[in-house]
C-alpha cells in the first residue's frame, strides 16, 4: 500500500495534475502562522507553528522541547493545520520578505517525498524525504560551502543515527541509535546542569546586522539566550515582524557585549559605528564581528596587530591584513576583548556564543 501512495504521488507530480501552492510564513506571537493559497491567490488553508519555550527567554529553557528539537528533523517542529487542507503536490513557502525558504510535497494532506528548505544565499541548507508524513532515509543539514555538516538516518519517523562535523576536529562525530536514546535518558538532568552554568546570566547582548544578512532561523538569538543573555538585535532599519530594532539613536554603550555581524554596507562603511567603536572598547566591552563585518572594526584601527579569524571572503581577508591583522585560522579567534568569526551555520555560532560566554564568566 506506501508503495503504491510512493507511485502514485510520483505519477501526480509528473502529469502535472496538482497545482503548485504558495505558503506565505509571518511571525505570529509566540508562533509562526503559515497561509497556504492557490495559483489563483485563493487561500486553501492555515496552519500554526507554536515555538519551544527555549526560542523565547534563557529562564524558559524546556529540556522536553530540546529533546524534540534534538532528536528530530526541522527541530522536531511542524504547523498544525487549523482551517481548510493543504492540496496535493508541491508547496512552496516564503518569508514575510519575500525569499523561498522551503520546498515540500504533499499527498493526502501528509508530507511525501522530498523536502528542501533553503537559507539566505539561495542555496539548500537541509533537505529531507518523507514517506506517509513521517521522516524516511536521510536528513542532510549543510554548509554554506554545500559540504555536509549533519547527517541524520530515519525509518519511519524513528532516528537510527547521526553523523556530524564539528568545528576544528577532523574527523565526525557518529553517534548510533542506541547511543542517542540513551543520551536523552540524561537530557533532562544535562539541561538542568546547562541552566547552572549559563555564564553570561545578566549580560546584555547586542547583534548588529545589515538587511541582508538578518538570518531569518534566528540561530545567533537562540545561541545567546540559551546560555542566559538578554538579546536585542539591531539593524539600519526596525523591523517589528522579526523583532528587530532600528539602529539610528541604539545606546550600546548600554551592552556588555556588542555583535556585528554580516558584510552589508550599511553597517560596515556606517562612519557613525566607526566613531563609537573604539570608545566602546576602551569602555571595556566585548566586541565580535565576523562574515564580513571585520572590516567595520578593522577600519578603526581597532585590530592592528591582532589575531583575526580567516575570512570567508578574500577580499576581505586582504582588507584586514592591509589594515594590520594577522590571519589565523577559520572559526572564532579571541584577542583579549576582541573577537572574530566566520560562518553562519548553528555549530559556528555555538563556538561564537561559548567563547564569548568564556570572557564574559572571566569578568
Amino acid at each position: 500500500m506506501n508503495k503504491m501512495k510512493c507511485v502514485l504521488a510520483l505519477l501526480l507530480v509528473c502529469a502535472g495534475l496538482n497545482a503548485e501552492t504558495i505558503c506565505k510564513k509571518t511571525a505570529d506571537g509566540g508562533g509562526m502562522l503559515f497561509v497556504y493559497s492557490d495559483e489563483n491567490g485563493n487561500e486553501v488553508a492555515r496552519a500554526r507553528m507554536e515555538l519551544p519555550k527555549i526560542g523565547r527567554g534563557a529562564e524558559d529553557v524546556d529540556s522536553g522541547a530540546v529533546m524534540n528539537m534534538f532528536s528530530t528533523p526541522n527541530f522536531g517542529m511542524h504547523p498544525k493545520l487549523i482551517s481548510g487542507s493543504i492540496p496535493d503536490g508541491e508547496v512552496k513557502t516564503f518569508s514575510a520578505a519575500g525569499a523561498m525558504i522551503q520546498s515540500e510535497n504533499y499527498l493526502n494532506g501528509k508530507l511525501e517525498g522530498k523536502s528542501c528548505t533553503f537559507g539566505p544565499n539561495g542555496k539548500v541548507f537541509m533537505e529531507a524525504n518523507y514517506v506517509d508524513g513521517l521522516m524516511d532515509g536521510r536528513y542532510i543539514m549543510y554548509k554554506e560551502d554545500g559540504s555536509t555538516m549533519m547527517e541524520m538516518n530515519f525509518e519511519r519517523g524513528i532516528i537510527q543515527g547521526i553523523t556530524m562535523q564539528v568545528p576544528g576536529q577532523d574527523k565526525p562525530f557518529t553517534m548510533s541509535a542506541e547511543q542517542l536514546r540513551e543520551s536523552m535518558k540524561h537530557m533532562p538532568e544535562a539541561m538542568k546542569r546547562m541552566k547552572e552554568r549559563q555564564n553570561m546570566k545578566g549580560s546584555k547582548v547586542a547583534i548588529i546586522v545589515g538587511a541582508l544578512d538578518y538570518k531569518d532561523d534566528n540561530m545567533f538569538r537562540l545561541s545567546f539566550q540559551a546560555k542566559g543573555a538578554e538579546v536585542t538585535v539591531f539593524s539600519d532599519s526596525a523591523d517589528e515582524e522579526k523583532n528587530i530594532s532600528g539602529l539610528e539613536g541604539a545606546e550600546l554603550s548600554d551592552y556588555d557585549i556588542i555583535i556585528f555581524e554580516g558584510s552589508d554596507e550599511n553597517i560596515t562603511a556606517n562612519k557613525e559605528l566607526k566613531a563609537k567603536l573604539k570608545q566602546l572598547f576602551t569602555d571595556g566591552k566585548i566586541i565580535a564581528a565576523g562574515n564580513g563585518a571585520e572590516i567595520l572594526l578593522s577600519g578603526s584601527g581597532l585590530l592592528k596587530g591582532k589575531k583575526v579569524s580567516k575570512p570567508v571572503n578574500s577580499e576581505v581577508e586582504k582588507k584586514l591584513i592591509s589594515d594590520g591583522g594577522s590571519i589565523d585560522k577559520k572559526g572564532v579567534v579571541v584577542s583579549g576583548k576582541l573577537v572574530t568569526y566566520s560562518g553562519t551555520d548553528i555549530l559556528s555560532i555555538n563556538a561564537l556564543s561559548d567563547e564569548i560566554g568564556k570572557i564574559a564568566k572571566v569578568e
